[in-house]
């Protein structure tokens, strides 16, 4: 009985929890995040969402638009878009850790799933062919 009790006195809160929010309150920090850091964020987007399109569009007209360029612009946006995704995921918890956005950060600790995502591609890329023709 004793130990229990020495268990239940010697036990510390954690120092730091995070508040409970609603909704709105995590949609309004969300928007302040985004709109105090916007210029990093809006380049960490541009610097994928471009040669996202860009190469989409190259495919399209080099392939005629046939169904291999769609597949290709599929493949390459979904690699996009992740590492998109993961950068600004790194970005929001530097802007909690440090209260700034460091691009090149973002973009070095989100690189090796750039590579996993590419060997995943041209593994999954094959298959979706084969299995599209008749």
């Amino acid at each position: 009985m004793t130990q229990a009790l020495h268990m239940v006195q010697t036990y510390q809160k954690p120092a730091q929890t995070l508040p409970v929010r609603t909704l709105t309150e995590l949609l309004n920090e969300t928007e302040a995040i985004y709109l105090k850091h916007f210029r990093p964020l809006l380049t960490l987007a541009a610097a994928v969402q471009v040669p996202l399109t860009v190469a989409a569009l190259l495919a399209t007209l080099a392939l005629d638009g046939s169904l291999g360029a769609y597949v290709f612009s599929g493949v390459v946006s979904f690699i996009g878009i992740t590492i998109l995704y993961a950068a600004i995921a790194v970005a929001v918890g530097q802007h909690y850790v440090s209260g700034q956005v460091e691009i090149g950060i973002c973009f070095s600790r989100v690189a090796w799933r750039a590579l996993s995502l590419t060997l995943l591609a041209l593994v999954l890329v094959p298959l979706v062919v084969m299995s599209a023709v008749p």
